[in-house]
């Protein structure tokens, strides 16, 4: 390796990127080398049973494991009053269906390319074998990621048409990595990510495809993963068959999990955060949450294994930062969320007159609704998120906010009431609550009236007394228009 290549100061070991084949050895084949049963037919050939468990079908099945659990996950979150709720706010939300059809159908294609043989196993059904030498395995520069590289092997062969020697720089399939670590002593050695059971001086299979450049399309049959007999590229000393199927269904589960868990907080954000109150017991629970979360994060970000270990300082700080804030908003989370859910305290209405409604899109994938007020007692107007059936409940600008003290001592807003009207009958008319619509039968000689109330309307539909101030202001301006409708 060159002096000035920052894997190898001058003061450290330099590192050896290059196995190669020691000295000029004549091309010579292994007499009656056998490039195994599935090549004994001439193409097009059928795909023998015994390749179905190789590490390519093992990870072919996961890949359409997890196509089919995420679809699942689809049409289940789909149908959950919770999500259809922040489909209004997170529009994607709205297309879960579609998007679990989609994944379906993308399942379906999978299955189908798999019952016939397709993707890498049509280098048995239609490839050309021939015998071929490791000369090289060369470790290249993998981009812009220190330390990492791609391997590449060389190899020579017998051109089958013209039977001379040829040449070639093979790329892996699927692409195999080397990257630098760095030991206890902090001096750096090269580990590839998988074992590779090869090495220069071996003869191994090669195949290509007939239907291009025969090199172009030429692979080490034993790294494509096909026969579970002849895997080249081992991990742990075992074939890299992906995770094993329940593995695929805790890692898609997590994950919705995790995406549940961002909804959560975006619900409670929106709807349960906190107006005031004894804020201690939400600040106890966030501090130790991000205290335990940052210990955690620690651990893993300095921990021993090596690929976090060659990861830069700011990385490993960024991943110990965002456990920490992780656990912070999931203690949050469970703290707003359990004040609102487990409140069973009476709730008070402060009387508001409606501003102006507002919906705002962002990126064409958020979207929020609040509804701008201006509180009766006095005081600068306000905005409160609100959805869009709510929303449609207000047939005139009067309603009421209610509050509630919460389960752990934290107010918070239920929400914005509309004023409903509701019909009464009453023996005294108070001019101040009621407007008057006709007189009705008499009830124990005593005359009666049917009046009209102002009421607050609850979701559940229940009416709730309306507070005075509200009333007065409604009745008022009742009769404004009115007599603004008889002029």
């Amino acid at each position: 390796m060159d002096s000035s290549d920052p894997v190898a100061p001058a003061d450290a070991i330099e590192l050896s990127l290059v196995d190669g084949l020691e000295g000029s050895q004549p091309f010579d084949p292994p007499e009656g080398f056998d490039h195994g049963p599935e090549f004994k037919e001439s193409p097009p050939r059928s795909i023998p049973r015994f390749l179905k468990w190789g590490s390519y079908a093992s990870r072919r099945r996961n890949s359409l494991l997890a196509v089919l659990v995420s679809a699942f996950y689809c049409f289940l979150l789909a149908r959950l009053s919770f999500i259809h709720e922040l489909s209004f706010y997170i529009l994607p939300l709205g297309y879960l269906d579609l998007l679990g059809a989609g994944l379906l159908l993308v399942a379906g294609i999978m299955t189908l390319k798999y019952m016939f043989g397709r993707g890498l196993y049509r280098y048995v059904r239609d490839g050309i074998p021939v015998t071929g030498r490791i000369l090289k395995i060369e470790r290249i520069s993998g981009g812009d990621i220190p330390y990492v590289f791609l391997i590449q092997v060389e190899v020579e062969y017998r051109d089958p048409e013209t039977q001379e020697i040829q040449r070639a720089t093979l790329p892996l399939e699927p692409p195999l990595t080397s990257s630098v670590h760095f030991d206890a002593a902090g001096q750096p050695e090269v580990k590839d990510a998988l074992e590779l059971t090869f090495a220069p001086g071996d003869y191994v299979t090669l195949v290509g495809l007939p239907d291009g450049p025969f090199e172009k399309t030429l692979r080490i049959y034993g790294l494509l993963g096909l026969d579970p007999d002849r895997e080249f590229a081992l991990k742990n000393g075992r074939p890299n068959r992906g995770m094993q199927p329940y593995h695929v269904v805790a890692v898609i589960s997590f994950i919705m999990l995790l995406f549940g868990l961002l909804l959560g907080v975006i619900y409670v954000v929106e709807f349960y955060w906190p107006v005031g109150g004894n804020w201690t017991i939400a600040i106890v629970p966030a501090v130790i949450g991000a205290i335990g979360g940052l210990i955690f994060g620690g651990l893993w970000a300095f921990g021993s294994r090596p690929e976090i270990q060659a990861s830069g300082l700011i990385d490993r700080i960024a991943l110990a930062a965002g456990c920490g804030l992780f656990a912070t908003l999931l203690a949050l989370e469970v703290v707003f969320l359990s004040n609102a859910m487990l409140d069973r305290s009476e709730s008070q209405f402060e009387p508001v007159q409606i501003v102006d409604f507002w919906q705002t899109t962002h990126s064409f994938l958020f979207r929020d609704y609040s509804i701008e007020y201006r509180p009766l007692n006095g005081g600068e107007a306000e905005k409160i998120p609100s959805d869009v059936h709510t929303m449609s409940q207000f047939l005139a600008p009067w309603g009421a906010i209610e509050i509630s003290d919460g389960y752990w001592g934290l107010r918070w807003r239920r929400g914005i009431r509309p004023v409903v009207w509701k019909q009464e009958r009453v023996a005294e008319m108070d001019p101040d609550r009621h407007l008057f619509v006709a007189d009705t039968n008499r009830e124990g000689g005593k005359p009666m009236f049917l009046v009209m109330t102002p009421h607050l309307g609850l979701p559940d539909g229940t009416l709730v007394k309306a507070p005075d101030l509200l009333v007065e202001q409604v009745i008022t301006q009742e009769r404004l228009n009115d007599r603004r409708g008889q002029n």
